[in-house]
């Protein structure tokens, strides 16, 4: 039942997914290094509302689990129904890029308060986890997209054998429940009692 987590295809697929988010993660945060925006109303709005937004650390770690737990989860579910290639990465590509912009962000505006060090400590720790967790789902996610599409292909010309469908959910179930929930659990945990003490 449990055998196909320690598929060494599983987690190769990880890997590259992992390698793929660190590379959009770089390279949003070299595109904004090189093109110098200013983002100072930007952090002041940002601080403003973080400012009013005044949560205790158990609510902000109910808030990440219902997000990023199970919010984005479904949605990477959904996309990976529609017949393109990958499209359920969207979610982490776009986690990616907004991460490496906001490690750019203290660069323009360091000061005493504020440096370098504290986005790496606010963002990475936990961030790690997040997008482990995500490609783990995306990862999972393949086999149901790969079945999806053969049998749309097949409805046009039926020519090869499709992997199971319900063998791939199931697989996304268990998977989900084991081993990427777990780590999107520790991702808000480590968001919401460490990375506030780090900073």
């Amino acid at each position: 039942m449990f055998h196909f987590l320690f598929a060494k295809k599983l987690y190769q697929r990880t890997i590259v997914l992992f390698s793929v988010a660190l590379f959009l993660l770089a390279g949003s945060f070299f595109t904004v290094l090189f093109w110098s925006p200013s983002f100072s109303s930007l952090f002041d709005s940002l601080q403003t509302e973080s400012s009013q937004v005044d949560r205790n650390r158990w609510e902000t770690f109910a808030w990440y689990v219902q997000n990023n737990g199970f919010q984005v989860p479904f949605q990477m579910f959904l996309l990976a129904f529609l017949p393109i290639p990958y499209l359920y990465f969207i979610n982490v590509g776009l986690t990616s890029v907004f991460i490496g912009i906001a490690l750019y962000l203290p660069i323009p505006l360091a000061n005493d308060q504020f440096t370098v060090g504290d986005a790496l400590a606010g963002t990475a720790l936990h961030g790690v986890f997040e997008m482990i967790g995500f490609c783990f789902i995306a990862a999972l996610l393949h086999p149901v997209h790969r079945s999806i599409r053969g049998k749309l292909a097949n409805l046009v010309r039926p020519s090869k054998h499709v992997p199971s469908l319900l063998i791939a959910l199931k697989h996304l179930g268990i998977g989900y429940l084991t081993v990427a929930l777990p780590l999107l659990i520790a991702a808000g945990l480590i968001e919401a009692f460490i990375s506030p003490l780090l900073v």
